[in-house]
């Protein structure tokens, strides 16, 4: 999960270049079919961060009456997840050529992330304390410093509540 957690995010139309999943950290390229849209693929290699335009990532909200069934009382909270729509395990998939958003806006943009947006998909949040610098994974996923392969800043831990953290992007 990842969801804007202030008002100064920036929202990129996009289409996907190829499967990525809610979080993936994002790099640009034109769409080339004339509309001058933006493709997003993950970052996978150093010289896919760019310093001027920023830390982006995926974010996807697909149809909730294809995700989830309530099955509880009415005004009932008892649901279940359609995993084969692709949230499954946690994690929401976004297929090849689905158009989504790309959230980032610099230092200004605040997001919040659960564990299955992160790197290695952590047991609990308790290493993401405020403070913590992320960087960035080759599986397109912010990282600890510590697990990281790809040594470039992508945000900063702002907030932890245990559930989940709120990360500033790097500009």
């Amino acid at each position: 999960m990842i969801l804007p957690a202030n008002d100064k995010v920036i929202a990129l139309p996009c289409v996907a270049g190829g499967a990525l999943e809610q979080g993936s950290v994002l790099r640009f390229t034109n769409l080339n079919d004339g509309t001058g849209r933006l493709q997003a693929f993950k970052v996978t290699a150093a010289a896919d961060v760019s310093s001027g335009f920023g830390t982006h990532l995926a974010y996807w909200v697909s149809p909730d009456s294809q995700d989830v069934e309530f099955t509880g009382a009415p005004e009932s909270t008892t649901f279940t997840l359609n995993t084969s729509t692709g949230i499954g395990g946690g994690t929401h998939t976004i297929a090849s050529g689905t158009e989504f958003v790309a959230l980032g806006g610099g230092e200004v943009a605040l997001i919040r992330l659960d564990k299955n947006s992160l790197y290695n998909t952590p047991a609990t949040l308790t290493s993401y304390p405020a403070s913590t610098i992320l960087k960035v994974h080759s599986s397109g996923r912010l990282a600890l410093d510590s697990e990281d392969d790809i040594d470039v800043v992508a945000a900063r831990v702002v907030q932890n509540d245990e559930n989940t953290i709120v990360v500033q992007l790097r500009s």
